[in-house]
């Protein structure tokens, strides 16, 4: 099957433009259920599988790891709570504007990519994932990083090139851990 190849434990997914292989209809997920994948990537190619992703990707209950890229993705479904194993999240260079306030049931989650969006704010949900550790969200529309406040593990945060024009909106001073944070390109003050 050209949609599909498996590697150590990843099963990467591509949508086609024609009915087989379409988003709607991945029996590849439905494979991924039954052998309980620990990796998933899916790349979303075409605007019409960028509205909705299939419900069953939130029935992987056993992915550590979900990588969703090709920068047609518009919205993270709240379905993502459902994946309480999740310790990676990566939806880098799509077209999304916001993050669903369920990414809080994201208890596991240690990183967190979605740098390359339209991202406007991040959800105050997020300060609830107490295990964070990396945050890149470079490459956005933020103008404030206050609800990263509560994530005390945090060691990694890059928010280059995004709309904060004000220190305050970047809580330093609650994240002990914090050993890179890089803002280059905002609109701060010298």
């Amino acid at each position: 099957d050209p949609g599909c190849a498996y590697s150590h434990g990843r099963l990467r997914l591509r949508g086609g433009g024609s009915d087989e292989g379409a988003l709607g209809d991945w029996s590849e997920i439905e494979k991924a259920l039954e052998d309980s994948r620990r990796e998933l990537k899916i790349t979303v190619e075409s605007e019409e599988e960028g509205k909705q992703l299939p419900d069953s990707l939130w029935q992987c209950y056993h992915l550590n790891r979900l990588e969703i890229t090709g920068g047609k993705l518009k919205s993270l479904p709240e379905g993502i709570g459902q994946l309480d194993r999740l310790t990676t999240l990566i939806v880098s260079g799509n077209q999304l504007t916001s993050l669903p306030a369920e990414i809080a049931s994201l208890e596991c989650l240690r990183v967190l990519e979605a740098e390359n969006n339209a991202l406007e704010e991040l959800p105050e949900a997020l300060g609830s994932c107490s295990k964070l550790e990396v945050v890149n969200v470079a490459g956005n529309r933020l103008t404030s990083l206050a609800p990263l406040a509560s994530c005390s593990a945090l060691t990694t945060l890059k928010a280059d090139s995004n709309q904060i024009q004000d220190a305050e909106e970047v809580p330093v001073e609650d994240l002990p851990r914090l050993k890179v944070l890089s803002l280059s390109n905002n609109k701060l003050p010298e």
